[in-house]
């Protein structure tokens, strides 16, 4: 994956977290409370999503990095890595 190609999904999670967040708990927070409760659920939607999408956004580096042979493309960043080249023969 490339790194545009990640901030793009990280991007999508981070407003798709929002948007939804937002829109449950105001919609919540007006059957509960109406206008008033809505605007306060709307704000903590906002909140939590934004939260919830920067998770989701890591999820996806994590598994980026978690897959076979990714982490030889990016020699300078293996170092913490350890992982053993079964295809090299031992001496």
């Amino acid at each position: 994956m490339e790194w545009k190609i990640f901030f793009l999904k990280f991007f999508r999670n981070v407003v798709l977290g929002i948007v939804l967040g937002t829109l449950a708990l105001g919609l919540f927070g007006y059957l509960l409370a109406g206008n008033e409760g809505a605007i306060n659920g709307a704000y903590w939607g906002a909140v939590l999503g934004l939260i919830g999408g920067f998770f989701s956004g890591f999820t996806i580096l994590a598994r980026f990095w978690g897959n076979t042979d990714n982490y030889e493309k990016f020699p300078e960043y293996n170092w913490f890595i350890k992982k053993e080249n079964n295809n090299k023969p031992k001496d």
